[in-house]
């Protein structure tokens, strides 16, 4: 990639960058040691998305808590209660694409022969 642009969170589109000299992706690719970024691209988008949601949002109220850990947290929160649902869905017939066009089909194509 050489350039980048952000959705911001009020669904407006920000202006696009040059990779070379956006100031904030240089910065990633100049972290050396422990904060060296393995995916400067990944970490760039994930810093972009915490930065608006501090400025816009109450979803960042401690210093140390970042994107990941807000999005792990609420994934903790939903697995619990929905850990069964695989198992309860049995051969999973309801899930399979088409269903219910093929239960209206057969249906009406029923209906049909009733009437002959």
């Amino acid at each position: 990639a050489t350039h980048v642009a952000f959705m911001q969170l009020d669904k407006v589109l920000s202006p696009i960058h040059r990779l070379s000299t956006y100031q904030p992706y240089q910065d990633i690719l100049a972290r050396n040691g422990k904060d060296r970024a393995m995916c400067p691209m990944y970490t760039l988008v994930l810093e972009e998305l915490e930065r608006q949601y501090r400025n816009q949002s109450d979803v960042f109220v401690e210093d140390n808590q970042c994107l990941t850990d807000v999005i792990m947290e609420k994934q903790a929160q939903e697995l619990g209660e929905d850990r069964f649902d695989v198992e309860a869905a049995g051969d999973q017939t309801g899930w399979v694409s088409g269903r219910l066009t093929r239960q209206l089909n057969a249906r009406d194509h029923g209906e049909e022969e009733k009437k002959e």
